[in-house]
């Protein structure tokens, strides 16, 4: 797993820091991020995706309400093995700040394995895993974050002490047969093109995934030669989140900040 880097202090004036309910980005990550090859950080995913998640939970439909997971659940889970009290209740509190499985169609959990980002989408309703992946990974990689989705399901369950959907009892990533997916689709051995052809771009690919499934509740897919569009659409939707001020609570985030994605 990778862990943030350390981010270096601008010159110019700073850029102020951004929230999203109980998540805080840093304004130097936002700045550092107009560089086309800088790698999109946990952090920055978590804010974004947590703005266009929070903006679903008033969706009248169950099924369209998403929620999200910090990308270090795989940090806070290794550490919860060593008995690290802080990482424990830290663990639990983001599982129980999400909507309830019962009141929620999909949580989300973006994971950054062997330096690459990967999303998981655990669908209550449909009692179905997705692994998705712009790099169309294959074999050791793809079981293994599947393996730590199984971990995370047994950990929420724990948690909230209620069986709400048995491991046994998912599906597997099912792929819509509409749409050109390139995640591993674990019951099918045929490979799929890669849309990710470097290696710095499989963060916007991954928030193109959240801003989809928030949107619309459908996948879709991003063209090569648009992420530098999406990207700056990604700072402009970042830089419209309340400025941080510790001595203010956190403000809530607008329920109308679902980002046009033509």
């Amino acid at each position: 797993m990778v862990l943030d880097k350390p981010c270096h202090r601008s010159a110019t004036s700073p850029e102020p820091s951004r929230v999203s309910g109980h998540f805080r980005l840093m304004g130097e990550v936002i700045t550092e991020f107009n560089s086309p090859t800088e790698w999109m950080q946990g952090t920055m995913i978590l804010v974004f995706g947590h703005a266009l998640c929070q903006g679903t939970h008033l969706h009248p439909q169950c099924a369209r309400r998403i929620d999200i997971l910090p990308s270090n659940l795989p940090t806070m889970l290794g550490q919860l093995k060593q008995g690290i009290e802080g990482d424990r209740r830290e663990l639990e509190m983001n599982i129980q700040q999400c909507l309830p499985p019962d009141h929620c169609g999909m949580w989300l959990i973006p994971v950054c394995h062997r330096s690459h980002w990967w999303l998981i989408g655990v669908n209550w309703i449909g009692k179905s895993v997705l692994i998705l992946d712009s790099l169309s990974s294959r074999g050791l990689d793809a079981k293994e974050v599947l393996a730590f989705a199984q971990k995370v399901v047994a950990k929420i369950h724990e948690v909230l002490e209620k069986p709400y959907v048995p491991w046994s009892s998912f599906s597997l990533d099912p792929v819509s047969p509409t749409v050109v997916r390139v995640s591993p689709s674990l019951n099918d051995h045929n490979q799929r093109p890669p849309r990710q052809t470097n290696s710095n771009d499989c963060g916007p690919h991954l928030a193109f995934d959240i801003a989809c499934l928030a949107k619309s509740g459908q996948l879709s897919v991003l063209e090569e030669a648009s992420v530098p569009t999406w990207q700056m659409l990604i700072l402009k939707t970042l830089r419209q989140l309340p400025v941080y001020d510790p001595k203010q609570p956190r403000p809530t985030v607008r329920s109308d900040i679902i980002i046009d994605l033509t």
